[in-house]
């Protein structure tokens, strides 16, 4: 049996959710391009979209499907719900920001493990994550 408050949802903090919207543009034309051969693809900061928190590696196509669907999930890691909770639960004000390095189930592409361990996806979130530090301190 579970004791306590039962959460399934942990809000940002408002003041720092609109505090984004001055390092958004900026930091975005900073972030690091993802290349395979010839192909790039530059990042994109999106704002305000809900996270899930799952304990499964999500190879499953229907099971991502089924996330989307039924917890209007737009991404999914294991380790962000858990730094909420704690947040929440020592009333500290919360924000997150995930730099999604892979789409799970994507094995078809052999591009998939090398950028996976090129560490774009973590100097990319690095980026954002400094930016925004540098001007909530300015604040």
């Amino acid at each position: 049996m579970a004791y306590g408050e039962m959460r399934v949802d942990f809000p940002v903090d408002s003041k720092m959710l609109n505090m984004i919207d001055k390092v958004q543009k900026p930091t975005e034309t900073k972030l690091e391009p993802i290349c395979s051969g010839t192909n790039c693809y530059h990042p994109k900061i999106v704002i305000g979209q809900r996270g899930i928190s799952s304990g499964a590696f999500l190879a499953n196509a229907e099971y991502r499907e089924y996330l989307h669907k039924n917890l209007l999930g737009d991404c999914v890691d294991m380790e962000t719900a858990a730094v909420a909770q704690v947040a929440y639960s020592n009333n500290i004000p919360f924000i997150a920001f995930r730099s999604l390095s892979d789409l799970a189930g994507a094995d078809h592409d052999p591009n998939v493990a090398a950028f996976f361990g090129s560490g774009i996806a973590q100097r990319n979130a690095a980026k954002l994550t400094m930016a925004f530090i540098g001007q909530w301190k300015s604040q």
